[in-house]
């Protein structure tokens, strides 16, 4: 029996008459598996016969996308000039700089130590998953680099200095 030489492999010092019992656990997780997509196929088949609409619920692993029937998810826009100038100057005056050839705004952060720079990562890590938006970013101890651009309109968005707005505010509070 396979299941076990892998059993005297992986402990030998240990009796192998575990291993049926391992066995007879894993089909019964197979049963279940089995059953429950019995049932969710006959609860699809009811709510059609029925006419009932289903929740436009997100599946799992599609937070952030669009799940409604209303189409593809409109293409950001680039930040117009009159946008540039009214949204990204309060953000230089608060120490954010423009990347050398490439539409992107940077800014370093430092703190006491490496908890509270990653503390600060965290809080933000949780904002930019809700907004769908993630910093290219770098930690070293107790200092950490970010970069914000909209990779989907290749250049800077609302997004960004939304997303820079809330990474100086979390700064100014974990300082």
């Amino acid at each position: 029996m396979p299941g076990t030489m892998l059993a005297r492999m992986l402990q030998p010092q240990n009796s192998v008459t575990c291993v049926p019992a391992r066995l007879t656990v894993e089909r019964f997780y197979g049963v279940v598996a089995k059953a429950r997509c019995r049932v969710r196929a006959a609860l699809r088949a009811y709510a059609l016969q029925s006419g009932i609409q289903p929740l436009n619920l997100p599946l799992a692993g599609t937070v952030g996308t669009n799940t409604s029937n209303a189409g593809p998810i409109p293409k950001l826009a680039k930040l117009t000039e009159a946008q540039r100038t009214e949204l990204l100057t309060p953000l230089f005056a608060a120490g954010w700089t423009m990347v050398k050839d490439r539409d992107a705004i940077y800014k370093e952060y430092l703190f006491k130590d490496f908890n509270e720079a990653f503390g600060f990562m965290t809080r933000v890590a949780l904002k930019a998953d809700k907004m769908d938006h993630h910093p290219e970013w770098f930690n070293v101890y107790n200092k950490v680099q970010v970069t914000l651009a909209t990779h989907d309109c290749a250049g800077l968005s609302e997004r960004d200095v939304k997303l820079a707005q809330f990474l100086d505010q979390v700064a100014a509070v974990a300082k």
